[in-house]
């Protein structure tokens, strides 16, 4: 549990410290990753999507504030629909800085709709509980954005 809080914490100031990186786009898209928890909007234009060629799993992020994130991370990720549990994709949902309040996602669905070589965009919503078995449910979400590349 340990190691995944480290990684899911590592992720998040990656996601952050990439988001506020200058960039310049010849072909400015429109970035965006939004959602619905317990039917609150949540909404960030900086999310973070990162390939990694080697196990072909694609990691995304939001940041809505300084302490509340989305994580998603599908493997041998392509254009498609995602059962997290089957597929087993890592989804979270962070309201806090307490890594004890994170949902971890442990039913729904990741749809990728695009996917190219600078974009990924598709849906997503999920159920999951934190470690106080309090229950979350992330609906409407969704994401565009500009793909990075790891090997």
């Amino acid at each position: 549990m340990k190691s995944l809080r480290s990684i899911l914490l590592i992720f998040i100031v990656f996601a952050f410290v990439c988001s506020s990186c200058n960039k310049s786009d010849t072909n400015p898209q429109i970035l965006d990753i939004s959602l619905k928890i317990n039917g609150t909007l949540k909404s960030s234009g900086a999310p973070v999507a990162v390939y990694y060629q080697s196990s072909k799993t694609l990691q995304l992020a939001g940041i809505f504030n300084t302490t509340e994130a989305v994580s998603i991370m599908v493997p041998n990720v392509a254009v498609g629909s995602f059962d997290v549990a089957v597929n087993n994709l890592t989804v979270t949902y962070s309201p806090d800085a307490n890594y004890l309040d994170t949902y971890f996602g442990s039913i729904g669905t990741v749809t990728i709709t695009t996917l190219n070589g600078a974009l990924v965009a598709g849906t997503f919503q999920f159920t999951g509980a934190n470690a106080g078995n309090t229950v979350g449910t992330v609906t409407e979400g969704k994401f565009q954005a500009q793909l990075s590349f790891q090997p």
